[in-house]
């Protein structure tokens, strides 16, 4: 399985907008009291957002920053017709990759208590990393240029 980035341009912010509702909304219901899709819309291209294609297929949806020497990642999306197939995995070895070729030395994130995406990034080496608001943060150091495997 071959996983590319692409992007966004202004006709993907109804797929994106759609795939995180679709994938988030019964979370962001409980923590927030409801979705906000003017929200979601309002910041839909001011950082680094990506549409995922597996193969070329249109698949998922990406959003991160780099901050100092670490690349936090917002938001992952993947199709739920398409979960559990590998592309989150892919995708986040892709996002992996793409941080150390920039020299970023970690992957932050945030993600609700109850969300069952904590088990997928344990699974991918990530450790709790201390909490923010309603947030566990996580964090995965990336391997230091020259070696091999991941620390930490």
């Amino acid at each position: 399985m071959k996983i590319r980035f692409q992007p966004v341009v202004p006709e993907d912010e109804d797929f994106a907008h759609d795939l995180t509702k679709s994938n988030m909304k019964d979370l962001v219901d409980k923590h927030y009291g409801g979705w906000n899709s003017e929200i979601f819309r309002g910041g839909f291209g001011s950082i680094q957002d990506f549409v995922v294609y597996s193969d070329d297929e249109k698949v998922g949806f990406v959003s991160y920053t780099v901050k100092e020497n670490s690349l936090d990642l917002g938001n992952i999306q993947i199709l739920p017709r398409r979960q559990s197939q590998g592309i989150g995995s892919e995708t986040m070895r892709a996002l992996e990759s793409r941080a150390a070729s920039i020299g970023c030395r970690s992957i932050t994130l945030g993600v609700f208590p109850d969300s069952p995406a904590i088990r997928f990034y344990k699974r991918l080496g990530f450790a709790d990393n201390g909490r923010y608001k309603m947030f566990i943060l996580m964090k995965k150091q990336l391997a230091e240029p020259g070696t091999s495997g991941n620390v930490g």
